[in-house]
């Protein structure tokens, strides 16, 4: 058996709400506003798919500004009849920021182009993979990274559309780690590799993750805890000790009852 390294990730926010979700298959209460969540997600990975494309099919900046405007406004409606209970407002809330994006992804691309050149300029900007599928035997996980970038090595970006702090949430971190430990082995990395990003689209900003040897070790100890919620440990109510998940968490009512 195999987790998904998203499981890990959640078991950081709550031990219970993996037991709620993965072991009793309930469902959150807020599915609207996860759902919003997983739409800004998806339209995004959309548009950088499509950004892939573009290479060599646009000369600059203002052109490639405008394609992807172009797939945002294309993509809308398509991508939204897959998300039914996002409320149109949510919708369109996406889409607005979504396309404002595009001003700072086009600032970027012309920054870097005065040294390299457009070409060049996009092509470090864009990713070696989008929504990659990594799964390992050894480390029993899987999951998809949201994109895979490659320079002298390859490393995951994991693209988050909620509030971020100031630095990154822990459960962030794990996830990008464990991605990391999958990608090493997936293209059989001579090297570890250093680092990953979470990319927080409500900043927007791509933060760092360093995978120390400490947090190489964190993400095997999760891994370790997740495995014996789904064997049939039941997490005790509010282990983390914090008010604040329990009011943002979708299975707080269902968690008392249990």
């Amino acid at each position: 058996m195999k987790v998904a390294v998203s499981v890990l990730s959640s078991y950081s926010f709550c031990p219970r709400s993996v037991y709620l979700s993965s072991v009793l298959g309930l469902e959150p209460d807020s599915v609207a506003s996860l759902e919003r969540g997983l739409f800004d997600h998806a339209l995004r990975k959309t548009l950088i798919a499509k950004q892939m494309e573009l290479l060599g099919a646009v000369d600059d900046a203002g052109g490639l500004v405008s394609a992807l405007r172009d797939v945002v406004e294309r993509s809308f409606g398509v991508v939204l009849e897959d998300y039914p209970s996002v409320r149109r407002e949510d919708a369109e809330a996406v889409r607005s920021e979504v396309l404002a994006d595009l001003g700072a992804l086009g600032e970027r691309v012309s920054y870097i182009a005065e040294d390299l050149g457009f070409d060049a300029a996009l092509r470090r900007m864009s990713p070696w993979r989008v929504d990659y599928p990594v799964s390992s035997e050894k480390l029993s996980l899987c999951g998809r990274i949201d994109k895979v970038m490659k320079e002298s090595f390859y490393y995951p970006v994991e693209i988050k559309t909620c509030s971020p702090p100031e630095s990154v949430w822990e459960g962030d971190r794990i996830q990008v780690c464990a991605y990391a430990l999958l990608l090493e082995e997936d293209v059989q990395a001579k090297k570890k590799i250093p680092y990953g990003f979470v990319e927080y689209t409500r900043v927007p900003e791509m933060r760092p993750v360093m995978n120390t040897d400490s947090l190489r070790k964190k993400v095997s100890e999760t891994s370790e805890a997740v495995f014996k919620i789904l064997e049939g440990v039941v997490p005790d109510i509010c282990p983390h000790g914090s008010g604040r998940k329990c009011e943002s968490c979708g299975y707080s009512k269902k968690c008392y009852e249990i």
